[in-house]
């Protein structure tokens, strides 16, 4: 053999591994993908992935009835925590900015809000105890009115009550002001409650805003490690989207109460202001709220004109109203990303309402933007999970 034989030999001989094939040992990142699924598929991983199935939506189950049971108790820390969401992003900007400390900001930012919101009803409610005066002295007529106006066009053919039965009806509805506070404290709208949302809300809003950081810090050290990412993600994802539709909304009922007050004065509908107020709170609760307006809207609008000038002017003002905010303001303002279909929308509005009222019913939707975000991580959880595969 030759020299360069030799040394070629020499090199393999060296090079070569001193086991077997069946004796080499395992890459290390083999052996533990291979523990990892060996341990997936023993008895004791599938008994905890079982327990995770059961202790889940029990968990979610206590928590809907402590919510439930404690609704009243927990309205200011869940609107405290709302407002927190919303405002979060102009506090991040001024101390970004060097500004000012996050505690100022936070306070300074807090009492801005309570004050334009004080401002803005001090502007306002003169108005609309006028509005609301004229109405509750037109109402009588007013129902004349709709009952003369259906029985010039049905005739006889329907048994209609009598205007006297009519009037005794509005007199029952329009009780004193002792009766209505008497029904408001048997519904729980209590002034101790009253008390509580308007001044702990606001000192609740500046405290979250300003220990926001601490409070997240604090919050990730009790994440388990393993899930840590997953749960950091989903949350940024429900802070993102809660953010985006409060935002969204709030810029939304503006532009509805000014389009309608504005357009309604206009056309010289009575009570165009309050209708028109009240239509931009109605978009607060979705498809239900506008339906109604419009509705209370047409009918004033019937009764008060002779001609059909004014009705289609009505008609036109909410058509182009839901036109721009359906094509338009929604899109951009809240995004696709946060757009509910219509069927979770209702749901959302009768569980909400069911449970805590008109105030379940106005945080029904930020309630099913999250739980929407909640849903879908678990469900792209479960479906990567054993679990899915074994069933």
């Amino acid at each position: 053999m030759s020299t360069p034989s030799r040394q070629r030999a020499a090199e393999e001989s060296e090079g070569a591994s001193p086991y077997s094939a069946d004796e080499a040992p395992a890459n290390p990142a083999v052996s533990a993908a291979a523990e990892q699924i060996n341990e997936d598929a023993s008895p004791a991983a599938k008994h905890r992935r079982r327990l995770r199935l059961v202790i889940a939506p029990t968990v979610l189950a206590l928590l809907v009835v402590v919510v439930w049971l404690l609704g009243t108790t927990l309205l200011p820390f869940i609107v405290a925590g709302l407002l927190a969401v919303l405002l979060s992003p102009v506090v991040e900007r001024m101390t970004r900015w060097k500004l000012m400390p996050r505690a100022v900001a936070a306070v300074l930012v807090t009492a801005g809000v309570v004050l334009l919101i004080a401002g803005i009803m001090a502007a306002i409610t003169p108005m609309l105890v006028r509005e609301v005066t004229n109405l509750t002295q037109q109402l009588p007529d007013i129902l004349s009115q709709v009952y003369w106006w259906v029985r010039l066009r049905v005739g006889d053919t329907v048994d209609l009550p009598t205007q006297e039965d009519l009037r005794q009806r509005v007199a029952d509805m329009v009780m004193p002001v002792g009766t209505y506070i008497d029904s408001a404290l048997s519904y729980g709208l209590s002034l101790f409650s009253t008390l509580l949302l308007v001044f702990i809300t606001p000192f609740l809003t500046a405290y979250l805003l300003a220990d926001w950081p601490r409070v997240l810090r604090r919050s990730d050290s009790l994440l388990p490690r393993r899930s840590a990412p997953t749960i950091r993600s989903m949350m940024n994802d429900m802070r993102v989207q809660l953010g985006a539709y409060i935002r969204g909304q709030l810029l939304i009922v503006l532009w509805q109460g000014v389009l309608h007050a504005a357009g309604l004065m206009l056309i010289g509908l009575n009570f165009g202001l309050i209708i028109g107020i009240l239509t931009g709170l109605g978009a607060l609760v979705p498809v239900i709220g506008n339906l109604t307006m419009f509705s209370i809207a047409l009918i004033v609008a019937v009764i008060q004109f002779e001609t059909i000038g004014p009705v289609l002017g009505v008609i036109g003002i909410y058509a182009l109203s839901q036109l721009l905010e359906t094509t338009v303001l929604t899109p951009w303002l809240v995004g696709e990303r946060v757009r509910l279909h219509p069927v979770w929308v209702i749901f959302a509005l009768l569980i909400g309402g069911s449970l805590f009222g008109l105030v379940g019913a106005l945080l029904a939707m930020p309630v099913a933007a999250v739980l929407r975000v909640l849903f879908g991580y678990t469900a792209e959880r479960y479906r990567s999970s054993k679990l899915y595969e074994e069933l």
